[in-house]
């Protein structure tokens, strides 16, 4: 029996739960090679036969979310798991050889340290297969004929990746909702492209990605537009402002935790923190000011982050009665 015939027969016997929510929609923050978390949050979800309704992202949850709703569900994790594959393949690695092997380099801490300071720094000169490559001369002291060519790096493998990976006629048949949250150069507007509303092709995806100064700008019907982050990296709010029914339970993977400590230094823990902190943004801040204004409305937010845990809003209704 072949495997595809398998996996479509364990699919129709899947029980798929009952959920007292009129949508469930996922949320996913850019976050680079922090990512590869969304596939595992999807897949968790998707072992719990829990049907998503609705993906929301932008940067690399852009990407996550193409390759979900761009797939049948039986190949969805599947697909996620290939592309996470090849971008993530080592370009220095330990050679397979057993008297090597033998010797535990690969398990040595200060070896698997210089190992990782390599490959970063062969990104940096070479780029990331499937992802992205190094611009010979990028427009540094001149400029481009282009705005399109304005970036360190050439997104051109990563456009041939989603092409190969992602089936945009299913997502722009409407099964699932995707939504990608860009940044429109020109006026600085956060700027969301939605399956139900416009045709999805790869360019959306592209531009959700386009983070400067690595990556350029991509165009999009005569505008240029950058990576959503570059206004908001939480797409939580375009959820709440556009949802289409009365009651959603929400799942947001946060990548970034803006919890943390003082330091002392200016060395890079520092910076890491200052990242940490504007990529993250207040999740919840919007969720508790005018945006419960009706007292049947209910509306869950579930958050798995760093610290794997889970925050659920309270309704209006709930609210209403502590209050009185």
């Amino acid at each position: 029996m072949s495997e595809t015939l398998v996996s479509t027969r364990t699919e129709e016997k899947r029980v798929r739960r009952s959920i007292p929510f009129d949508g469930v929609p996922l949320v996913f923050q850019g976050g680079g090679a922090l990512g590869a978390y969304h596939a595992g949050v999807y897949q968790a979800i998707d072992e719990a036969n829990i049907d998503v309704s609705w993906i929301c992202g932008t940067s690399i949850g852009a990407i996550n979310g193409a390759l979900i709703v761009g797939n049948p569900p039986a190949k969805r994790v599947e697909k996620l798991r290939e592309f996470w594959e090849i971008v993530t393949r080592p370009q220095i690695a330990f050679p397979d050889i057993a008297w090597l092997l033998g010797l535990s380099l690969s398990a040595n801490p200060q070896t698997r340290y210089w190992s990782s300071k390599i490959n970063t720094f062969a990104t940096m000169l070479q780029g990331v297969p499937g992802f992205f490559s190094a611009r010979p001369f990028p427009p540094v002291s001149s400029p481009a004929d282009s705005p399109s060519l304005v970036g360190y790096y050439d997104t051109s493998p990563l456009k041939t990746t989603l092409t190969e990976l992602v089936d945009f006629d299913l997502i722009n048949s409407k099964s699932m909702r995707l939504s990608v949250g860009t940044a429109n150069v020109r006026t600085g507007a956060s700027t969301y492209f939605n399956s139900h509303e416009q045709p999805i092709d790869v360019r959306h995806i592209l531009a959700s990605a386009s983070l400067p100064p690595g990556f350029p700008p991509t165009e999009i019907d005569g505008e240029y537009y950058w990576d959503g982050a570059v206004v908001s990296n939480t797409p939580i709010q375009h959820v709440i402002d556009t949802r289409q029914k009365d009651s959603a339970l929400i799942f947001q993977v946060d990548l970034w935790d803006p919890n943390g400590k003082p330091r002392s230094t200016f060395r890079r823990p520092s910076c890491g923190r200052r990242k940490s902190i504007a990529l993250a943004a207040p999740t919840f801040r919007s969720s508790n000011t005018k945006k419960w204004k009706s007292s049947e409305m209910r509306f869950a937010v579930s958050s798995t982050g760093s610290r794997n845990n889970i925050k659920t809003t309270p309704t209006p209704a709930s609210s209403k009665k502590k209050r009185e």
